[in-house]
């Protein structure tokens, strides 16, 4: 699933569980909630997932996914989703504390290239990725945590991790 394919699924207890169907609801997005985007970089398949919290619920309204793609060329493809989920809306960045982390191969930092784009996304280091595993467990167990139909990546990701055994 990292490379962006569907591969073995390991045996043992999957990393998100409780994910079911019912979890899968239609959401319109509401141009009075600002549309929250979580970024993870990376050249192979770099990632945006798009959100919105209406201060009861989650729903991850969008995924996009791009395939050998220097940040640079990702962000107008980004910009583009944004401005067709929710025109001329309000939006709120945020990225993993890696942002910061200069590649031997990069004049700039990611944090820096977003600058340049105009983009300043929060972060906030964590001790660990399990924190961030904890929150949504947390969400889809106390059911406030919905994905839109639409969303079909979000979905078979959750599946995935969800039933990882599964057929």
């Amino acid at each position: 699933f990292l490379d962006g394919e569907m591969g073995v699924s390991l045996e043992g207890l999957p990393v998100i569980q409780g994910f079911t169907p019912q979890h899968v609801q239609p959401w319109h997005v509401r141009a009075d909630l600002p549309l929250l985007r979580g970024w993870d970089f990376g050249w192979a398949h770099p990632c945006v997932a798009f959100a919105q919290f209406d201060g009861l619920r989650w729903t991850w309204v969008d995924t996009l996914l791009g395939s050998q793609l220097h940040l640079r060329d990702f962000i107008p493809l980004v910009a583009a989703r944004t401005t067709a989920l929710l025109p001329g809306g309000a939006f709120q960045d945020a990225v993993d504390h890696h942002v910061h982390d200069r590649r031997d191969n990069a004049d700039k930092t990611s944090i820096e290239i977003l600058h340049e784009y105009g983009i300043h996304p929060f972060s906030k280091k964590t001790s660990s990725v399990y924190e961030g595993v904890q929150l949504i467990q947390q969400a889809i167990t106390g059911g406030t945590f919905t994905v839109d139909p639409r969303n079909r990546l979000a979905i078979e990701a959750l599946a995935v991790l969800a039933y990882p055994n599964r057929p």
